[in-house]
């Protein structure tokens, strides 16, 4: 029956399947599957803002690199900090702000 189908129904499904065990697997493959994609994403947007950097679109301090792992880690900081700032934002105040600036 697709009316069932809502958030957290792969955990029904898998729970019918193969009984508690199988939902924790499916609940902890599905978790770090998100963390991954977060992570990404992360990485990504801190190798753009590095580029913006060195095009000089904004700041250089921007463009400096970790000395051991040559990785843009003042911008991921940065990125996590606005991340963990936005997640304390109202939903209805983020959809609207979201929809202007795309």
């Amino acid at each position: 029956d697709t009316s069932l189908w809502t958030n957290g129904y792969l955990s029904t499904v898998a729970s019918m399947a193969g009984g508690p065990g199988m939902t924790v697997i499916i609940s902890v493959g599905y978790m770090c599957f998100l963390f991954s994609c977060y992570f990404s994403e992360m990485a990504t947007l801190g190798w753009r803002v590095h580029g913006f950097s060195e095009l000089g679109l904004i700041p250089f301090v921007f463009s400096n690199l970790h000395p051991e792992f040559q990785s843009p880690s003042l911008n991921l900081f940065l990125l996590m900090v606005g991340v963990m700032a936005l997640s304390f934002v109202d939903f209805e105040i983020l959809l609207p702000v979201d929809n202007v600036l795309y």
